[in-house]
């Protein structure tokens, strides 16, 4: 478990705690594991959790739907305001094929091709 330590100056660090129960004594039961500081990168995380919050808020403002996608196996990782632009909820692996028209499935492949050489695509319109 993770928890926090407060010195005399102010001064807040976070620690990790980890181990394994080895057995009851008298005096209660006992453990072996270790505690790591771990201050740096929970501060770390919390700077790139408000990110993607940021980051998804604009999204959510910009786009009226916003898919995260693998496009190794062509399926929807995660979704967000899809129930709106699809008329559904898209679960986690939900196919690309089955919301991307037919027609389009190529034009999609070049598009992704694209975006990998040149880091991003305009003015490209798919069916859905």
């Amino acid at each position: 478990f993770d928890f926090t330590f407060e010195s005399m100056s102010g001064q807040v660090k976070w620690y990790k705690v980890e181990g394994h129960y080895v057995r009851n004594s008298a005096e209660g039961f006992e453990a072996v594991g270790y505690v790591q500081e771990i201050t740096t990168t929970h501060i770390n995380k919390v700077e790139l959790d408000r990110w993607q919050k940021w980051y998804r808020s604009l999204c959510h403002l910009v786009f009226d739907c916003t898919l995260l996608v693998d496009t190794q196996e062509w399926r929807v990782l995660h979704a967000w305001g899809e129930e709106d632009v699809f008329g559904c909820s898209l679960g986690s692996s939900y196919p690309l094929a089955n919301i991307i028209a037919p027609e389009d499935h190529v034009r999609f492949r070049e598009i992704v091709a694209n975006v990998a050489m040149k880091g991003v695509e305009r003015g490209k319109t798919l069916n859905f």
